[in-house]
């Protein structure tokens, strides 16, 4: 008999077969779905694929450069779509400032 202490200070008595029986259960061995992504090494007993393992994006040399890069790429097309947008602000105030010196000069000529 192996006793365990619960959340509340309870004991708990269990067999040691029960527990071996436990440990070597299939649904023990199983990460649930929402584990976070750890090493292989972490999960002992649990048979991991390599193709499974996915590499930290963090790391230099797996993949963060191509994180970066992508990254300077939307940097640079946000940039220019805010340097387009600001150049037509400029022609639409430039345009409009013309029709208002026009419409002025109109008025002008009528009094």
């Amino acid at each position: 008999m192996y006793p365990m202490v619960g959340h509340i200070g309870t004991r708990i008595v269990y067999e040691r077969a029960f527990l071996l029986q436990l440990r070597n259960s299939p649904i023990s061995r199983t990460p649930p779905k929402d584990l976070a992504n750890f090493p292989g090494r972490m999960l002992k007993g649990v048979d991991i694929q390599k193709d499974d393992i996915i590499s930290s994006p963090s790391k230099p040399g797996r993949g963060a450069h191509k994180l970066y890069l992508a990254g300077l790429e939307e940097e640079k097309r946000i940039e220019a779509e805010q340097k387009k947008q600001q150049q037509e602000d400029k022609e639409k105030i430039k345009n409009q400032s013309e029709e208002f010196q026009a419409n002025n000069k109109v008025s002008e000529t009528k009094l």
